[in-house]
Parts: structure tokens; sequence; C-alpha cells
């Protein structure tokens, strides 16, 4: 499961008044007066939707205002809410926009305070993603280099002295059989765990969503970071376990005495599964 904010979801949606534009614009209107006019009408959406507890839809609004006219209300606002609904990025353009646009604010020790705590949440997040994005590219452990076979001995004539025959190569050992078993095993176990954390990592989504639309936005942001955790967890076991396969196919792949003929890992909804055909 891709991990998830609760902003980029709900930012998906398009809910807007009946007859008016759907989409903020791209680009400020050149004339002043026009410019004016369009951030009163998204300020004045922002505030309807706030108080129909629609966070998300009133971020939206509130940063289309703050782009045809910054002002520091509209930035305060859009900052206040992104930050109730865990969207730090937001939350940080919005405060630093209000510390710009208001040099004197009387609660500008404050802000100040709310941006450092913020900038170490988004650094935790965008730290916690990076690590799985390269446990997910981390090359698999190549498989290890086939012995050459020697060549086979010629046979004795009689009367002459025959060449000593090569002996045949000694039996792989127990621990050497077992190792194919032992990764699989590791990465069975690591997929079983990846699934059950991208469960309450779902389990918790569909909570933060669920409070998040009875407006208990500070529940819904707690649900929302636990949501996050799991589903990086899973991720990170989600990778251990194609590592592990991928070493078990290369150890499986250059014994052919091994008693394991395919090895797969098949993705299902909702998750995967880890099959083996068996040879005796």
């Amino acid at each position: 499961m891709a991990p998830i904010l609760v902003m980029a979801a709900l930012l998906a949606a398009d809910v807007t008044p009946t007859g008016a534009a759907s989409e903020c614009p791209t680009s400020p209107p050149a004339a002043a007066a026009q410019r004016r006019s369009l951030a009163k009408e998204w300020f004045s959406r922002a505030e309807a939707a706030e108080s129909a507890g629609s966070a998300a839809l009133a971020v939206k609004a509130y940063a289309c205002s703050l782009k045809m006219v910054p002002h520091p209300s509209s930035a305060f606002n859009m900052a206040r809410l992104a930050e109730k609904a865990g969207d730090f990025e937001m939350a940080l353009t919005g405060y630093r926009s209000y510390l710009k646009l208001t040099p004197e604010a009387p609660d500008r020790v404050e802000v100040q305070a709310r941006v450092a705590e913020l900038d170490k949440r988004a650094a935790a997040v965008r730290d916690g993603q990076a690590a799985v994005d390269s446990a997910a590219a981390a090359p698999a452990e190549p498989p290890p280099a086939e012995s050459p076979t020697p060549p086979p001995a010629e046979p004795a004539v009689a009367g002459l002295s025959s060449a000593p025959v090569a002996e045949p190569a000694p039996a792989a050992s127990a621990g050497a059989r077992a190792a194919p078993w032992i990764i699989a095993a590791t990465a069975a176990a690591a997929l079983g765990s990846a699934l059950a954390l991208n469960v309450v990592a779902r389990s918790n989504m569909t909570n933060c969503r669920s409070q998040a639309t009875r407006n208990d936005l500070d529940t819904a942001r707690q649900s929302c970071d636990k949501a996050k955790l799991a589903a990086y967890g899973s991720y990170g076991l989600f990778a251990v376990s194609g590592i592990a396969l991928a070493v078990d196919i290369g150890l499986i792949w250059n014994r052919p005495s091994a008693p394991v003929q395919t090895v797969a890992l098949s993705v299902i909804p909702g998750g995967g599964s880890l099959s083996a055909l068996l040879r005796f």
C-alpha cells in the first residue's frame, strides 16, 4: 500500500458550490481588481467549507485565495487546517508565508516554534519514505559462482600406468541443503508480517477518514500517523521478503539436485502469497 496522506486523498475530490468554477486559476489574472475579487471569492468558499467540516476543501480554497492575493489570514488559516489534517508540507508553506507577510505578527514566536516542530515531523516522514525506497531498490545478492566441472579421467591401458581417477565431489552438507529452506522461511515470515502491518495500516486509515468526516481532526491525525508508520513498516518487510526470495531462487537455480523445483511470489488483492513446487 503506497503511503497515504489524508490531504492527498481528500484533495483529489472535486467538491465545489453549484455554479462556481471548480478549479483554481492556473495563474492570477493581470488585473488587480480581478485578482482581489477572486481572492475574496475563494476565501469565502474556504470559510464555508471549514464551517461544513470539510478541512481538505477549505485548505484548497485558502491556498487559491493566497495564490490570487497573498494575505496573512489566508496563509495562517491554510496552515492551521493543513496541520490538523496531517499535511505537514502544506502547513509549513502556509506558516512561512504568514511570517513573511506579517513580519511584526504578535504571535510570531509561537508560529516560529510550530514551524520548527513541523519541519522535524516532515523530515521524519521524508526519511522514512526514503528508507523504504532504498530498501526496495537494493539489488539482490548475486548467486554463488559455479565451480568448473573436472575433466573425466582417462581409462587405464594394460601395461601402462594409468592417470589417477578423480574422486567424486562430496555430497552437499546438511547446512547447504537446508539453506534454501531457511531463506524461504525468512521470506515467508517477512511477507506474513508485511501483510499483517498492511491490514493494520488500512484499519487506521479507515479510522482516520471516519474521524475526519466527523470533524475530529486531532484524533484523525493520530490515526493517520499510525497508518503511515504501519504502511512504511509493511513496505520494508515486503522488500525484505522480495530480496530473500531472490537470494533463495539464486541458490536453488545453482543446485540441480535441490528438492525445490520452483518458488513464486504472487501478488493478490490486499497482499501476496509465496508458493513452491516440490520434487522428490
